[in-house]
């Protein structure tokens, strides 16, 4: 099936996708997706959730990333030139996090996120 973008109006419950089973779906995008999901090379859009005790393997992306916390807390290990941060995030917290930083979530919490890419996630650094 060929790439298509949003449709215009389109829309994603949020609250469904927290209580839901997935811990990771593409929204907008082709990062890891197990259905027709709509495309733009701008950005993407993801759900992301670390489960209580889970550990974030995650590398270093090619490209700027937001995040927003939709439930949960965390705190979000940052390392981008040479300078590391640590930013303790909860519910309602957005955080930026520059292309090909170091990052992840440490603590063992249940946290829920909406990750956006812009542009289009490509894959990690070094890939």
């Amino acid at each position: 099936m060929a790439p298509h973008p949003p449709t215009p109006g389109q829309t994603w419950h949020l609250p469904d996708l927290v209580r839901g089973p997935k811990d990771f779906l593409t929204m907008i995008g082709n990062y890891q997706i197990d259905q027709p999901t709509p495309f733009l090379n701008e950005m993407s859009i993801h759900f992301f959730r670390l489960k209580k005790g889970a550990v974030d393997t995650q590398r270093p992306h090619r490209q700027d990333e937001l995040y927003y916390v939709l439930d949960g807390s965390r705190t979000l290990y940052v390392k981008s030139n040479g300078k590391e941060t640590n930013v303790s995030l909860k519910t309602g917290d957005l955080v930026y996090v520059p292309a090909a930083a170091e990052h992840r979530f440490i603590g063992d919490e249940e946290i829920s996120l909406l990750v956006f890419f812009a542009p289009n996630y490509t894959g990690s650094v070094g890939e």
